[in-house]
């Protein structure tokens, strides 16, 4: 766990998901009432999906792994992996906002063929 108490002061303020499902469909109505075709995308679950490393802890990857090449699209990701249970309760709330909005979906599936199959949504199974 080094490497997550040196990145810790580096990660941004938390935002509750709450806050983030009432922006997005508060977005998606606007949208719709301005008469745009809208669409929710691109949501899915990603088997192999880790925490990237926060662009502000650059210097502690480059001292971590001196072999880091520069350059502006400088992207790298931590060893931390995203549970899929965590990723599953993310879509699934993402989809209960669009059916509510009654919306289409972009959904994407990687490394995750059996979890995709989403049952329900708000929980249900």
């Amino acid at each position: 766990m080094a490497i997550l108490e040196m990145l810790l002061p580096y990660l941004p303020e938390p935002i509750p998901f709450g806050t983030m499902l009432e922006s997005l469909a508060c977005n998606i109505e606007r949208s719709m009432d301005e008469g745009r075709t809208v669409l929710l995308g691109e949501v899915g679950l990603d088997g192999g999906a880790r925490m990237r490393w926060p662009v502000l802890a650059r210097h502690l990857y480059e001292e971590k792994y001196p072999s880091t090449e520069g350059g502006e699209a400088w992207n790298r990701l931590t060893p931390f992996k995203v549970s899929m249970a965590h990723q599953r309760a993310i879509v699934e709330a993402q989809l209960g906002v669009a059916v509510k909005q009654e919306v289409n979906i972009s959904f994407h599936s990687v490394a995750a063929a059996g979890t995709s199959v989403l049952c329900g949504i708000n929980g249900s199974s």
